[in-house]
C-alpha cells in the first residue's frame, strides 16, 4: 500500500454525529470500502497516530479499528467493506435518546418494543442498531428481567 504524500490529515470520526441505524455513526457509513480509508489509516499508523488508532483481527475475517477507544470500525476482510460500526462511552452522538451512558431502565421505559436476541438489545421498529448487553447477563432472554446497568457499547449494522 502506498501513501499519498499530499494527504492532508483530517479526522475520520465525528464523535458527536448522530447514530443512524442501518446507515452509520461518527459520519462514517456502513459498506464504505477500505481503500477509501487507506490514506487516513496509513497516516495514523506510519506518520502520526493522533487518532489513537488500534487494530486487531478476530474470527479470522474481521479487522477492528478502534479510534480513541471510543469508535469501532469493523471491516470484513473478505470484501474489504465496513460491516459494522460501534461506539462506546465517550461518544456523544445519539439515536433518539439512545447513546452510550444511558441507563438500561431508561431505554426500556421509553422503547417498549425493545427485546433481547443473541446478547444484544434490539428495537423492533428500528432495525440496524444493537445495544450490547454485558456478558454477565448473557443468559437472560427476557428484557424485563435485566438488572439496571449503563449502556457501554452500541453497534450499527446493515439491515
Amino acid at each position: 500500500m502506498t501513501f499519498n504524500s499530499k494527504y492532508l490529515y483530517k479526522p475520520l470520526v465525528n464523535f458527536s454525529a448522530p447514530i443512524i441505524p442501518g446507515v452509520g455513526l461518527g459520519d462514517i457509513t456502513l459498506n464504505t470500502s477500505l481503500p477509501l480509508l487507506k490514506d487516513w489509516l496509513i497516516y495514523n499508523f506510519l506518520v502520526d497516530n493522533r487518532d489513537n488508532v488500534k487494530a486487531e483481527v478476530f474470527n479470522g475475517i474481521y479487522l477492528n479499528y478502534t479510534v480513541s477507544e471510543t469508535v469501532m470500525i469493523i471491516i470484513n476482510i473478505t470484501d474489504a467493506r465496513i460491516e459494522k460500526l460501534g461506539c462506546k462511552t465517550g461518544y456523544t452522538g445519539s439515536f433518539l435518546d439512545i447513546k452510550p451512558g444511558l441507563e438500561i431502565y431508561e431505554l426500556i421505559k421509553t422503547h417498549n418494543q425493545a427485546y433481547i436476541e443473541n446478547g444484544f438489545i434490539l428495537l423492533k421498529d428500528n432495525p440496524g442498531i444493537e445495544i450490547d448487553i454485558p456478558s454477565e447477563y448473557d443468559d437472560i432472554d427476557d428484557i424485563s428481567m435485566l438488572p439496571n446497568f449503563t449502556i457501554d457499547r452500541i453497534f450499527v449494522t446493515t439491515i
